[in-house]
């Protein structure tokens, strides 16, 4: 009974920390800027590639694997909130935090993304995101990449529900079943290109003009050169933190969830 107790209290406290968090993040997109920006990021569950109209059976069970890591861009533009999706698609299937922090700084460096003060960046708790680089990437190396932006780390709790995310990538599997129907698709490049000609129809028949600015497709390099590991402790324990930020320019600092 007791272990049962303390099991419905820790659910009931999860779910009041999600609301919160969930809370926090709503409240950031109603108070968008012309200078600030909302990112999303996540992993999708591995491309299979190699399939086509006609395939074999040992087609079906030998496909290559394509990761994709995507970062959702909500920003504010003409009184209306705006979502761009970047999409770093790799055969280096690891999901790690180089992987996560190498496309993070790739997507900071574009042109459009230069103009931006204040960047809230959001993940789920995943050991991916979660960690000790992730946090020194964020929150100490991307201020001094980018000094004249402000970041802040933002993580949903486990379980938090769906996100502008996890819809973009149900509109990217419907892509690549379509793609797959027409032809046959043998490689990462041919992935990419095949998504990018699939994005600029879909703007034909919406009546865009392009959809350039909306879905972008990079690769990402399998090799990238890893980097030297940084050593980061956190007072307490990341599970009792949920946003952090850099405060003085030198320390990171983390809210404590219970005061979300």
């Amino acid at each position: 009974i007791a272990r049962l107790r303390e099991s419905v209290d820790e659910y009931k406290v999860h779910k009041m920390l999600s609301s919160k968090q969930r809370l926090n993040f709503n409240s950031q997109i109603g108070h968008l800027q012309g200078k600030s920006c909302i990112i999303i990021t996540d992993f999708k569950e591995n491309f299979k590639i190699g399939g086509g109209p006609v395939e074999s059976s040992r087609d079906y069970y030998e496909k290559p694997q394509i990761s994709d890591l995507c970062f959702c861009v909500i920003s504010k533009s003409g009184g209306s909130v705006q979502r761009r999706y970047y999409n770093y698609l790799s055969e280096n299937l690891s999901h790690d935090s180089l992987f996560a922090i190498n496309c993070l700084k790739s997507l900071l460096s574009r042109s459009e993304m230069q103009g931006y003060e204040d960047v809230s960046l959001w993940s789920d708790s995943g050991p991916h995101f979660k960690n000790a680089d992730y946090l020194y990437a964020t929150c100490i190396e991307l201020p001094w990449l980018f000094p004249r932006s402000r970041f802040t780390l933002n993580y949903f709790m486990e379980n938090h529900g769906k996100s502008d995310v996890d819809g973009h990538f149900g509109l990217l599997t419907r892509w690549h079943k379509d793609i797959e129907r027409s032809r046959r698709i043998s490689s990462i490049d041919e992935l990419v290109s095949a998504f990018r000609e699939k994005a600029e129809s879909t703007a034909v028949v919406s009546g865009r003009s392009s959809t350039g600015d909306v879905y972008m497709f990079d690769i990402y390099q399998k090799d990238f050169v890893r980097g030297v590991r940084v050593k980061v402790e956190v007072s307490e324990g990341f599970k009792n933190y949920l946003t952090f930020y850099l405060e003085f320019g030198f320390s990171a600092i983390g809210k404590p969830s219970s005061i979300l």
